[in-house]
């Protein structure tokens, strides 16, 4: 099991969850997608298991990281390159090895939908990096699959 946070406050606290079949398919079925809540509520929220752990790749917030190691999570700081990311993630979708239950990940599924890059006037794309906004979960599934696909792309 494996899972990924990106901190906020007034932007969402946004992590989300899923685990490696067989087929080094991961399943994303989880998602916790909240604004103004305390850290340990977040804690107390996300899944534990008692058989297993959900290893979480988060944003750089050591305080929050603390805390929720403190609430029983393995938690660890995610390699956060932003371009390197979204290649580990297009991998990922192009190889079919990537499957989000969007009935229970309602804001991936909108963001997803949502998603862009900057265009010029002529509706060309300009530019390697996405259009900033609402991209909270996205984020998080960047983090947990870069952390999780880290090893095989070295």
């Amino acid at each position: 099991f494996v899972g990924g946070i990106d901190f906020g406050w007034n932007d969402p606290f946004a992590a989300v969850c899923g685990f490696v079949d067989n087929n080094d398919c991961l399943w994303v079925w989880y998602e916790r997608y909240k604004s103004e809540t305390p850290i340990e509520d977040h804690a107390t929220a996300l899944p534990k298991f008692a058989d297993r752990t959900i290893k979480w790749y988060a944003d750089h917030e050591p305080e929050y990281i603390r805390k929720l190691q403190k609430g029983g999570h393995k938690v660890k700081k995610a390699n956060k390159a932003i371009i390197a990311g979204i290649d580990a993630v297009n991998r990922r979708i192009y190889t079919d090895r990537l499957k989000i239950l969007c009935n229970r990940c309602p804001a991936l599924k909108a963001e997803a939908e949502s998603y862009c890059y900057p265009a010029n006037d002529e509706e060309q794309i300009v530019g390697d990096k996405p259009q900033g906004g609402d991209d909270h979960a996205l984020d998080a599934l960047r983090y947990m699959i870069v952390g999780l696909d880290i090893k095989k792309a070295a």
